[in-house]
């Protein structure tokens, strides 16, 4: 039974590989018109977030780092996974929850502007854990 969920969750996975990256029609800026935040400061700016969530059953743990790209409105417009060797359910489960999380628009000279920034989430079959980097006041209902 546990090998047929597997195959099952590999095969949705494969299925869903296409969403890794750009968000709902939007495409990728050019590096040009984009400003750079630390990892720090996009902490810094969360407004609301997500915990990755595990498919029942599931058991491991890694964590999946991205670079993204902040709309204007805070938004996350594309995602892009800089790490490698994660399990492929790991990556969609830290994906999903990524596609969840707002921050705090950049302004700069009165004007918002689209950023890039390092995004890492912690995907655990320990909920507890994973959570920590996602503080219960700011998650999404």
């Amino acid at each position: 039974m546990n090998v047929l969920i597997a195959i099952l969750l590999l095969f949705f996975q494969s299925s869903t590989s296409s969403q890794m990256g750009v968000l709902q029609g939007f495409r990728a800026l050019p590096k040009e018109q984009l400003l750079r935040v630390k990892p720090s400061e996009l902490n810094k700016r969360v407004v609301t977030c997500a915990v990755p969530r595990l498919p029942p059953m599931f058991d491991g743990q890694s964590t999946v780092i991205f670079q993204v790209q902040i709309d204007e409105d805070g938004s996350i417009r594309c995602a892009r996974v800089i790490s490698r060797g994660q399990n492929p359910i790991m990556r969609t489960a830290a994906f999903e929850a990524a596609k969840e999380w707002r921050f705090e628009p950049l302004i700069v000279d009165g004007q918002a502007k689209p950023y890039v920034g390092i995004l890492a989430l912690l995907v655990s079959w320990d909920t507890e854990k994973s959570g920590k980097q996602c503080p219960k006041e700011k998650r999404r209902a």
